[in-house]
């Protein structure tokens, strides 16, 4: 991926895409910034490996009664 100066600023991973009824290529696309590919590089290069946790950059969080009042949720939230 490159902004409107040429600059590199991440790497494309892969494209989430229904393809049961179409051929064009639509979806959700995935890529990887270009600071995290840059260490990513310098460590397979120093060490050979990549060593580190694995994470979905999900968070999980219980809904409070603020929280849901904030975000403007139903009473009850299955």
């Amino acid at each position: 991926m490159i902004d409107a100066n040429g600059r590199v600023i991440g790497i494309n991973t892969f494209i989430f895409t229904d393809y049961d009824d179409h051929f064009e290529v639509c979806g959700i696309g995935f890529a990887i910034p270009i600071n995290i590919a840059r260490k990513v590089a310098e460590e397979l290069r120093i060490n050979g490996e990549i060593d580190r946790g694995y994470s979905t950059g999900l968070v999980v969080q219980t809904v409070t009664r603020s929280i849901s009042r904030y975000l403007g949720l139903p009473k009850i939230v299955v």
